[in-house]
């Protein structure tokens, strides 16, 4: 499966909001002591070097409720030898990149990238996934987080989608990058007045998460 087909399968699962109907295995993993959880479905016995697909909730929300868009992308994972993982966020929020980011997960500096480095190693050696081929999509506060992934560990992440996201101004910017291309698509609607298409504040309730580039430039 090649990176454009995988996008396109990532797309599928967002524009179906009816529940998967398959029950969903958890774990979890330690990362500085802490328990990271996480929610798939258990893959068949044959299944053998499956793609890895993260889907990444938004700021709030947690991995089962974003498991609840992809009931057509489940239906098909086994036939496509995709392996979908739905990760929780800590206190359902992301260490991502901005800098100016209210959440306990940013303020308390938590290692995302061990977080999932650890849950590729789970998945490659529990279900012999191909760790070559590692995807992601976010929505949100998940799509910052893909961005990240994709800045700073672009040995690890083969491609991202990141959805109603821009990247955070360089004042707003906290993250090293790593400064290697990685092959991205980028979902945002233009006249969004949460996370504004042309860069700005990001406005929402109850927090404060800063300021944003533009899509174009976010994508460059």
């Amino acid at each position: 499966m090649n990176v454009m087909q995988s996008f396109i399968l990532l797309i599928a699962a967002i524009f179906c909001f009816a529940p998967a109907k398959s029950q969903f295995s958890d774990d979890s993993v330690s990362v500085d002591g802490i328990s990271r959880t996480f929610h798939f479905n258990e893959p068949d016995a044959k299944m053998e070097n499956a793609s890895l697909v993260f889907v990444l909730h938004g700021s709030g929300g947690d991995g089962l409720g974003a498991a609840k868009g992809t009931a057509k992308l489940e239906a098909i994972s086994q036939k496509e030898n995709i392996l979908l993982i739905y990760p929780d966020g800590y206190k359902r929020y992301w260490n991502e990149c901005r800098k100016a980011a209210t959440s306990a997960a940013n303020i308390e500096n938590i290692d995302e990238n061990t977080f999932f480095s650890l849950m590729i190693d789970y998945f490659t050696k529990k279900y012999h996934a191909d760790p070559q081929h590692v995807f992601v999509v976010g929505t949100s506060g998940g799509g910052h987080m893909a961005y990240k992934l994709a800045l700073t560990m672009p040995e690890k992440i083969k491609a991202i989608t990141a959805i109603i996201a821009n990247l955070p101004d360089s004042a707003n910017m906290d993250c090293t990058t790593a400064n290697v291309p990685v092959s991205v698509m980028i979902i945002n609607g233009t006249n969004d007045q949460v996370n504004p298409y042309n860069g700005g504040e990001v406005k929402i309730t109850g927090a404060y998460l800063g300021t944003v580039r533009s899509t174009e430039q976010t994508f460059n």
